[in-house]
């Protein structure tokens, strides 16, 4: 890597140019570390949205149970539809179109007529 300050002694103003580019480099790196630090410190340390802890957990737990009861209600209503969806397709006769292929087509349609 080059050094974090050059200074070129043939043009001063070249040099004072290439000390800033250098400067904003390892400004904007601080800046992104920074901002690295805090987002993962606030991901690994979440704040407590209740001060008490019990009546927190109390509500998590009415909250999980609610969520159950509403996860069986959906899993049985979603068991019915399946129930009556199978009932509606036995119930429906199979239908089977030939179309085109000339005297094979023909064929087909003969034989798919005999099993019904």
């Amino acid at each position: 890597h080059p050094p974090l300050i050059h200074i070129n002694d043939d043009n001063p103003r070249m040099g004072h140019y290439r000390l800033q580019l250098k400067l904003s480099r390892v400004l904007i790196f601080i800046v992104f570390l920074a901002v690295t630090i805090k987002m993962s410190t606030s991901y690994t340390n979440p704040q407590p949205q209740a001060t008490n802890p019990e009546g927190a957990k109390n509500n998590d737990l009415g909250k999980l149970e609610k969520l159950k009861k509403k996860e069986a209600a959906l899993s049985r209503l979603l068991a019915e539809v399946r129930m009556e969806k199978l009932d509606v397709l036995r119930n429906r006769p199979l239908r089977i179109g030939v179309i085109g292929f000339g005297r094979f087509g023909q064929f087909i349609a003969k034989t798919f007529s005999k099993y019904g």
